[in-house]
This record gives structure tokens, C-alpha cells and sequence, in this order.
């Protein structure tokens, strides 16, 4: 027998007792040919009950009692806490009939695994009831032949496997996802690992047939650097290296990979030859983008970070542009980076500095579509800053009573508006107000901003959290402005959690909210030993369009001795149920909802693959993830704004009041239905040339493009006519093209 992680006093009561219970181990093993692992130096508490189990067969009509296919493992882990890090094992030999293993009904209810050591098989994990001493607790577990084969393919977008690219792939079951496959009630616990084998851009698994799988690929060892380093300012004719999206071949052709999270649903095979194959699409890109950060005084090139990201185009069906596209790299001080592109596909490029400043702002994100071959070349520089907003966060009951925020352990105000920039404090001053130092382009007009605050009253243990934004316009002519931001509950706030897990096996874990859970692997967090990994309600995150947080969690697991491990060897699932209050509430859909981990350096939310899973009334969004931070389910709603169009639109053609031989085209529209209207940017199409009947035939190649930030009209020069569409920056869908014509004195 074994045991682990048991309290010194447990330990130090039971010393006299080992002998008995070897004996009674002894004659345990007799009676159900039981094969018993040595006895331990450490001794368990009294060993006062058993946890008995059945084997029954997956396979057969009805599962009747069967005879173990071979040799194999049970550890049995209590779930009563403090204690959770406790478990008991013992070995079972081939042809068996049941197993058991004595525990203490103290510890009851355990939840206990079968492992076969040969992968041929797998069984199902059982939960016991609680117990009492000298009682036997009677179970049963389903073991499952490893029979039906899986293969994965690496191929591009014109079905050609792709070689020398070595994927890591990890297959689990897919817990949140409903087997409608099979009618059996209980499913194996299941994890497959393997790389690919890059000489034929392929592997293949051997699985438990009729079961709904996770598949998550990962670049495996050799993959390339998100990006290289270039000259600042952009004179590098360096070759590409992609990133997280991207592998590089040995031919140094360049991929995004198009999904690298599936459920997949996997029948029983039906005796073909064939195994089912699941395949994933690499899109070769063939043009780059070369990004310089400057500071303020758009010279020095500085530490920074940038991003592309080429959202699917919801309304094309084609599969070159039906997909997100998506690359990051750090950019060091005085270099470029030069990342990879797909000729056609338009991208946004963001960027900012290594480090947040009070003095300055990132600059605003801009818009590229490279041609076939092409090398971009985008210089940004920050932003100083002008105005400063001092923000007074309200914390309402749901009764209508204010709060102190001074007795708040958390409070943190931000901003941000429809050119990107954004700004985030959480120190107030000596007035308890919070700084938020912006900037204003037009200092003799209004500008338009979002403010929110978060606030915690209490950080250390479960309280209410509060949550508030409003649109604000900034003063003519002036510098600094005070504003009070009324902040509502949000929801509860909850204190951390710390569950206990064996590295060499998978553990499921439920966080305090009793919905969002993670599932971690077996060896994903080491070796062997106890992880204990800490939940809680995080705080220190922003909002913006497209990332509105529903709930963010703080995860951190450590060693025994304290050591925080940053991430982990093999993906590990989130899970969390879709919030359909806040869909209602914002005006989207589920297809909005996405999983992201907030990087707190850089201020923002970086969206991972999230997938929808769970049937209609109990759905989940899950996503794998690679490191540990702050974790959140977010709402895109830019995600759903991009099929959107600005309603009616109006373009018409006046003289200019100052009588010269230019007239003034004035196009203005609606916003969409939402809360960010006022920090939601648009491009205005448009051309002077042509007739009513031209208008339409125009090629949007032909047409001038100015970008408005948060207003909804603009004016442009003509001599006498004006033809003009409006869309949403990043959207799919723009107005009908309107016409308008100098009417005749």
C-alpha cells in the first residue's frame, strides 16, 4: 500500500498498527487473488474499510461482469478537504474479476482511477459514498479496449501533407461535450500524447471507439521564433519566422495553422481499413509585416510588443479568408520585427511598450492588406498624453447604498476610445480619486472616451464585486476634468482556493463559483509529488470592445515546496458555462463568447481558441491553456458587431460657405446598437469622380478610405459630386454605396 501527503499526528497514531494491516492485506489478497503492493515506510491512518470494485466490459451488450483484459492499477484519493492531497493504491493482475483497496472511512468519499500500464485499454473513474469503518464499499468500473485507430494529418490548403514540421498533439475526452455516441452513462479516462511524424506530416492513435475526443496541437521541439529582428524603421530584407499560429518548414515556406483545437466526435470503426482522420490546415503565408515601435519622439526605437490579427470574414465562404489569422512577437529596442502575412487578407496591427507610462500612450492600432511577395512596412510611435481625468469610483448596493471605496482592499479605474488608446491605474492619489492621464487629438472639440472602475471590498475572503462604466466627453479647451463613475454589483467575488493534485495522474477540478473547471492531465504539472494549485477571483484587468470580462480567475499552481510553475507540459482545459445574462444584456451572441488570459505588462486580454461545447441549455466555451496567469471568459463584441451595418446612411453635396470652387461632401450614418457606440471606429469609402450610374461599379481598390474614431460623420472635398460607403473598421459588411450630386443654380 501507499499513501501521501497524510498530517504528522495521523502518521505518528497509527505507527503501531502496520503489521496488522499487512496482514490483513495478506489475507485480502487471498481471498481475491489480488496481487498487493509493498507496504511503505510511511504508515496511513487505520485502515478500517475497503473500496471494493467490479470490472465490467464497455463491449458487451449490457456489461456484464468480465474478466480484466491485464494488469493494471487503482488509486483511490480522498475529496475531503484539507485532505485532498491523500490517496491509497494498489495492483490488480490480469484476469481478474474485481479489485479493492483498503483505505480509512475518514477520508471518505474517494474518487478512484483505473490504470492499465500497457495503453491497450482504459476504464472509467468512479466517486465513492461516504462510508463507515468496517464496511465495504461496493463500485464498478468499465474497461475499454484501445482498438479503433485515429490518424492526424498535417496538409495545406490544397490538401498537400505538409512535412518536417514536428506538432505535439495531446487527445483527451472531451468531458463537457455530451457523447451522443454512446448509451453506456460512463466514459474512460483517457489522455494520448504523440509528435508528428514530420517525414510523412502525419500520426496515428489507437482509441476507444463511440467517444467524443478533445484534439489540441502544440509546436513541438525545433519550432521557430514568433519573428526575427529587423532594421528600426524597416530596411530588413531578413527571411520570415512565424509564431503560435505558425510553424516553419525545412524549406522555410512559413504556415498558420487554421484550428489547433477540435472536438471531434469518433465513432466505433466499422471494419474498414480507413482509419477516421482528422486533419489540420496550415495556410502558407507568402508576405510579412514589418513593425518599428518608437517612442514620443517617433526616433527611439523602444522594448515593445506587436500583434497582427486577421479576423475571419463571416460573410466569405471561401476558405483562404473564412478563418482568423493571428501572430505576436516581442520587438526589442532598436530593431523592427518582421512578421508573416497572407497576401489579401487584411490585418489590424497593434503595438505598445514593454513597460505602461503616465506620460504617454500606445499608438492607435492601423490597418494592412499586403500584396503576393510584399513586405509592409508600419512605423508607430507612442503617444504623449494632454488631458487628465480624475475618476471617483461609486460602489451602489443593489439597494441604492453607497459604499466607502476607501475601505475597498481592491479598486482600479481605466479608459479607453475608438482609436485604441487606453489607459489603467489602480494607486489613487491622496483624494482617493484615480488619474487616468489621456490624450485629446483636437483640443478645441469633444472627445469621446469609456471610463469603468472595479472595485473588491474584501480581496481575502468571498464578498460582492462591483463594477461600473460610462461614456464620457472630454472639455473644450482644456486639460483636466473630474468624473464620477457609478459602480453597481457585478457578481461575487470569490476568495482563493487551493485543491490538491497527484502530478502522475489527471485530476478534474471545480473553481468556488461550483461551474468553470479545469482538467489537468496526468505529468501536465510534473512527474510526481502534490501540486497545489491556488483559484481566486482575479483582479488588475481593463475592458474594451472586444474583450468585456464576465468573470476572470487568478491560477497558480505550485510545487510541495512552493515553486509556482508558469505553465505546464501538455494543454490543460478550461471550461466554463456560457453567460447568457450578460449575451442578453450586450446585445450578442454565444458565438461571442471567447476565453483569454490578460497579460498584466501589457494591459490587454490575448484571446485564446475557444470552442462551444454541451448541448442547447447547458453549453460551455473551453480552451487550452499554455501558461498560468489571469484567465477570463470574455464577450467579443466586436466579434459580432463585424456583421453589422451602420443604418441610415446619407450622403449629400453642398456649396462651401466660403464661396470658393469647392463644394463639401457630408456622409453621416448611425451607430449599431450597443453599449461602445461611442468608441467604435469606422472607414468612410469614397470617391469624386463618376455619375449616379458609376457609383456602384466602383472596385473598392478604386475608392479613397478615411478612418473616422468615434463619431458618425465626416465631410470630404469635391468639386461636384461625392459617392461614398460606410463600415465598420474590421467589419464585413459596409452600407449601400450612396450618391449625391451639386445641385445645379
Amino acid at each position: 500500500m501507499k499513501f501521501n501527503a497524510l498530517p504528522a499526528y495521523l502518521l505518528r497514531r497509527h505507527l503501531a498498527l502496520g503489521e496488522s494491516l499487512i496482514v490483513l492485506s495478506s489475507l485480502l489478497l487471498l481471498s481475491f487473488g489480488i496481487l498487493l503492493a509493498p507496504a511503505t515506510a510511511q504508515t496511513p491512518p487505520t485502515e478500517d474499510a475497503q473500496i471494493r470494485f467490479r470490472f465490467r466490459n464497455s463491449e458487451a451488450e449490457g456489461a456484464p461482469d468480465a474478466a480484466t483484459p491485464a494488469a493494471g492499477k487503482v488509486r483511490c484519493r480522498t475529496t475531503v478537504k484539507p485532505n485532498g492531497g491523500a490517496y491509497y493504491t494498489n495492483t490488480f493482475t490480469k484476469g481478474s474479476n474485481q479489485g479493492f483497496v483498503n483505505v480509512s472511512a475518514a477520508f471518505s468519499p474517494y474518487r478512484c482511477r483505473i490504470s492499465f500500464p500497457s495503453r491497450d485499454y482504459a476504464a472509467s473513474s468512479f466517486t465513492t459514498e461516504t462510508f463507515q469503518p468496517a464496511e465495504i464499499n461496493l463500485n464498478e468500473t468499465y474497461v475499454f479496449a484501445r482498438n479503433d485507430a485515429f490518424r492526424v494529418r498535417l496538409i495545406d490548403s490544397n490538401g498537400v501533407p505538409v512535412t518536417g514540421i514536428p506538432a505535439r498533439l495531446t487527445l483527451t475526452i472531451a468531458k463537457n461535450a455530451e457523447n451522443t455516441l454512446s448509451s453506456l452513462g460512463v466514459r474512460p479516462a483517457l489522455v494520448a500524447k504523440g509528435i508528428v511524424d514530420d517525414t510523412i506530416g502525419g500520426i496515428q492513435f489507437d482509441l476507444v471507439g463511440n467517444e467524443i475526443y478533445r484534439l489540441k496541437s502544440l509546436p513541438g521541439a525545433g519550432s521557430s521564433l514568433p519573428g526575427i529582428a529587423g532594421t528600426a524603421g524597416g530596411t530588413s530584407t531578413e527571411s520570415l519566422k512565424a509564431k503560435r499560429a505558425a510553424f516553419i518548414a525545412p524549406t522555410a515556406n512559413k504556415y498558420f495553422v487554421e484550428q489547433t483545437s477540435f472536438v471531434i466526435p469518433f465513432p466505433e470503426a466499422d471494419g474498414g481499413s480507413t482509419p477516421q482522420t482528422q486533419d489540420i490546415v496550415l495556410h502558407e503565408a507568402d508576405s510579412s509585416v514589418e513593425v518599428t515601435l518608437f517612442d514620443t519622439d517617433g526616433i527611439t526605437a523602444i522594448d515593445g510588443y506587436v500583434r497582427l490579427v486577421s479576423r475571419a470574414n463571416l460573410q466569405d465562404e471561401s476558405t483562404d479568408n473564412d478563418v482568423r489569422l493571428e501572430v505576436e512577437s516581442a520587438v526589442a529596442a532598436g530593431s523592427s520585427i518582421i512578421l508573416p502575412a497572407i497576401s489579401g487578407r487584411t490585418f489590424q496591427i497593434t503595438a505598445g511598450p514593454e513597460t505602461p507610462s503616465d506620460t504617454s500612450l500606445p499608438p492607435s492600432p492601423v490597418l494592412v492588406t499586403p500584396t503576393t511577395g510584399e513586405n509592409v512596412v508600419v512605423n508607430l510611435s507612442l503617444k504623449k498624453v494632454n488631458y487628465q481625468l480624475l475618476v471617483k469610483p461609486l460602489p451602489v448596493t443593489s439597494e441604492g447604498e453607497t459604499l466607502d471605496p476607501t475601505t475597498f482592499e481592491y479598486l482600479a479605474c481605466f479608459a479607453y476610445n475608438a482609436r485604441g488608446e487606453r489607459q489603467f491605474e489602480d494607486t489613487p492619489d491622496s483624494e482617493g480619486m484615480f488619474p487616468l492621464p489621456l490624450r485629446v487629438a483636437k483640443r478645441s472639440s469633444r472627445e469621446r472616451w469609456r471610463i469603468g472602475c472595479h472595485g473588491i471590498p474584501s480581496t481575502s475572503e468571498t464578498s460582492t464585486e462591483y463594477f461600473g462604466e460610462v461614456n464620457y466627453l472630454t472639455e473644450k479647451d482644456k486639460n483636466r476634468d473630474t468624473l464620477r463613475v457609478t459602480m453597481p454589483p457585478k457578481g461575487t467575488s470569490y476568495a482563493e482556493q487551493v485543491e490538491t493534485v497527484a502530478a502522475d495522474e489527471d485530476s478534474d477540478i471545480t473553481f468556488p463559483d461550483s461551474q468553470s473547471t479545469l482538467e489537468v492531465p496526468e505529468e501536465a504539472l510534473g512527474t510526481s509529488g502534490n501540486i497545489n494549485i491556488s483559484i481566486k477571483t482575479a483582479t488588475g484587468w481593463r475592458v474594451d470592445p472586444d474583450a468585456v470580462p464576465v468573470d476572470a480567475w487568478q491560477i497558480e499552481p505550485r510545487t510541495s515546496e512552493g515553486t509556482l510553475i508558469t505553465s505546464p507540459s501538455s494543454p490543460i482545459e478550461y471550461c466554463a458555462p456560457v453567460p447568457t445574462e450578460a449575451l442578453a444584456t450586450y446585445g450578442v451572441t454565444e458565438e461571442s463568447v471567447v476565453i483569454a488570459s490578460y497579460d498584466e505588462l501589457e494591459e490587454r486580454w490575448i484571446p485564446e481558441e475557444t470552442v462551444l461545447v454541451g448541448p442547447e441549455g447547458n453549453r460551455f466555451v473551453c480552451a487550452s491553456l499554455g501558461h498560468f496567469s489571469v484567465w477570463g471568459t470574455l464577450l467579443d463584441v466586436m466579434y459580432y458587431l463585424k456583421t453589422t451595418v451602420p443604418t441610415n446612411a446619407k450622403v449629400k453635396v453642398k456649396d462651401d460657405k466660403k464661396k470658393t470652387k469647392k463644394s463639401s461632401c457630408l456622409v453621416k450614418w448611425e451607430a449599431p446598437d450597443t453599449l461602445f457606440e461611442d468608441v467604435l471606429s469606422y472607414i468612410v469609402r469614397y470617391t469624386t469622380r463618376g455619375n449616379r450610374t458609376s457609383c456602384d461599379d466602383f472596385d473598392t481598390t478604386e475608392l479613397k478610405e478615411r478612418t473616422v474614431d468615434g463619431a458618425t460623420k465626416t465631410t470630404v472635398k469635391t468639386k461636384k459630386s461625392c459617392c461614398a460607403e460606410v463600415i465598420l473598421v474590421d467589419g464585413d459588411i459596409p452600407t449601400s454605396r450612396l450618391y449625391s450630386k451639386k445641385k445645379q443654380k
